[in-house]
């Protein structure tokens, strides 16, 4: 019941906040308040794939299983796009790149890693751990890979155009690093998923590039069409060939990650998706998606095999922890504000 809900009001909140428009040279993907937008949703998409490591029942929920990956999809490809669409606007942006990017990422997930060791009684963390945890050479907050792998991200893009100081050699070095790293990433038997989606931050920084080509022909009728088929067939490959192998599962992941950006580039050259409700979940997207492995814990922790009452609990501590982390960073962020006047 408690599932139904949830899935009958992200569905219905998608649907409401989508408008026909004739995008052309653009996509509404890439534009800044649609995009706030699509963040809220992927983050709601990532936590609702999660949600089968703690509940047996899950309804309407288990649908929304095999789709994280658009999630992490989206956020790759925003990270990529924001950053080298700003680096081409502004010659100086790499001046405390690293720095602002340090804060913004590493800053609340270590309030995080650290509200989800003192709150969460079944986790006996010790200091050892901990300092790993710090030093992100380990990981305590559930479903915290993501960190690492874009602060390396966000390194790597510093140093590659600090060198270099050319946006075009830079995506063709990004590319070939990316595909370095899915083979290392698998010969060193590394979790699939801190590789799976990472073309989508390559895919990014080459729409920055190109975006009124690319949004031009994905525009056409004809292009929509056959992106939107092979968008179909990369979901049913990962579905029906993705169980076979690890490496299987993970070049179906791959496939469809970057099937899915470029077919949601395509759609929103015809659709815009904005509204008020998406607009602030994704104002606390990053805070949603560290916060969530808290939300589950603790709801589990509280009332374990309860359905609807998990259900409730997980929202409304989802929501709670959301708010502090922000109000957390932001006091932080305030504070050395100040000491620097």
């Amino acid at each position: 019941m408690a599932s139904g809900i949830i899935v009958g009001l992200f569905t219905i909140t998608f649907l409401l906040n989508c408008r026909i428009i004739h995008g052309g040279g653009y996509s509404s993907l890439t534009n800044k308040e649609s995009s706030n937008c699509m963040k809220g949703m992927a983050a709601l998409l990532i936590v609702f794939s999660h949600a089968h490591f703690y509940s047996t029942d899950l309804g309407l929920l288990k649908l929304f299983k095999p789709f994280g990956f658009i999630g992490v999809s989206l956020f790759f490809f925003y990270s990529g796009y924001g950053v080298m669409c700003q680096y081409i606007s502004n010659v100086k942006y790499l001046n405390g790149f690293l720095l602002k990017r340090f804060r913004s990422v590493y800053i609340p997930y270590l309030i995080a890693t650290l509200m989800y060791t003192f709150f969460v009684r079944n986790q006996n963390v010790s200091y050892t751990l901990l300092i790993k945890n710090i030093f992100l050479m380990d990981r305590v907050l559930p479903f915290a890979w993501y960190v690492p792998v874009i602060l390396v991200w966000y390194l790597l893009f510093f140093e590659v155009l600090k060198l270099i100081n050319d946006p075009k050699r830079a995506c063709v070095i990004f590319l070939c690093v990316n595909i370095l790293w899915y083979i290392l990433g698998y010969l060193l038997e590394l979790s699939s998923f801190y590789y799976n989606s990472t073309i989508c931050l390559t895919l990014g920084c080459f729409v920055a590039l190109k975006e009124e080509k690319i949004c031009r022909v994905l525009s056409k009728m004809m292009s929509l069409t056959v992106v939107t088929i092979a968008f179909v067939l990369s979901i049913i490959l990962l579905a029906f060939g993705g169980g076979k192998s690890d490496l299987a599962y993970s070049i179906c992941v791959i496939i469809a990650s970057f099937t899915t950006i470029v077919f949601l580039l395509s759609l929103g050259t015809k659709i815009e998706f904005n509204g008020a409700i998406p607009r602030i979940l994704g104002s606390y997207s990053y805070e949603i998606y560290l916060t969530q492995g808290i939300a589950y814990s603790l709801s589990r922790q509280m009332f374990g095999n309860q359905v609807s009452l998990f259900w409730v609990c997980f929202l409304l501590i989802l929501a709670m922890t959301s708010v502090i982390l922000q109000f957390l960073v932001k006091a932080i962020k305030s504070r050395k504000a100040y000491r620097s006047v």
